[in-house]
């Protein structure tokens, strides 16, 4: 064939390309999933890191005064909460325990269009890294402070109409409707999270046949001292090895791939 005939089907093949290109802006982006796994460990390290920071600053500062820590303390947990959302969200994007399990914070204002949405990720704005630093550094304070006030001052105690005990209820109905989306968000994950809606993660089978999670396997094992009694079928579980599975494809070759369907 000439090199006239392809290039005469390569120019007739322009309009439907065109096509396809301003069709993908109609598919659905695909879902975002992020192992549960790898959000938990870094919160976990978040905490740690957090809670770490916060002992040594406490113990410093309170060498200078006895009543220093107890009165100064929310100033002192603002500014460490300020310096490490400095360092962190508002540097990278991510806290330090995301940035240890590879994940970063993304603009999903940006992803909600089509296909062509997800070919790269879209940072945090400077609007939304400000904002999450003004709702979690300076809320906290603001609500720490508060209710230092309030009960130091016994707003609690005072009579029906002072403006003061209004303040206080308020507040009470705030930290109870809290409270209350809490636990209704708890209730909802065990009526639309159970693990048998989606396949599993990094599966491992167990001795007896059944399959977890790597993470929560793991930990079991390692919080009972290595033995642990299986939730299908009541055997101690002594060892787990990744679960993979043959599959006979339409050439009769043999393929390996990771099996993640939960028991």
């Amino acid at each position: 064939m000439s090199k006239n005939f392809w290039s005469n089907e390569w120019l007739k093949a322009q309009t439907k390309l065109s096509e396809i290109r301003q069709s993908l802006g109609t598919f659905p982006s695909p879902p975002l999933r992020i192992m549960r796994v790898s959000q938990l460990d870094a919160d976990l390290l978040d905490n740690e890191l957090f809670g770490m920071l916060k002992e040594q600053l406490l113990t410093a500062f309170g060498l200078f005064s006895p009543n220093f820590k107890e009165t100064f303390e929310p100033e002192l947990l603002a500014v460490l909460q300020f310096v490490l959302y400095r360092f962190s969200i508002y540097e990278s994007g991510a806290t330090y325990g995301a940035q240890l399990q590879n994940m970063k914070y993304r603009n999903e204002k940006r992803h909600v269009g089509g296909l062509q949405s997800t070919s790269a990720d879209e940072p945090l704005s400077k609007f939304q890294r400000i904002s999450y630093g003004a709702l979690t550094v300076g809320g906290q304070y603001v609500w720490m402070r508060l209710n230092r006030l309030m009960t130091a001052q016994g707003w609690g105690e005072l009579a029906e109409n002072d403006i003061r005990r209004v303040f206080w209820k308020f507040m009470q109905k705030v930290e109870n409707i809290y409270r209350t989306l809490s636990l209704a968000n708890f209730l909802f994950f065990l009526y639309d999270g159970n693990a048998n809606a989606s396949k599993l993660n990094n599966p491992y089978e167990t001795n007896c046949g059944h399959k977890y999670c790597y993470y929560c396997i793991k930990s079991k094992l390692i919080f009972e001292d290595g033995t642990w009694q299986c939730l299908r079928c009541g055997e101690e579980v002594k060892s787990v090895q990744r679960a993979i599975e043959i599959v006979n494809d339409d050439n009769g070759f043999n393929t390996n791939h990771v099996d993640g369907n939960a028991e």
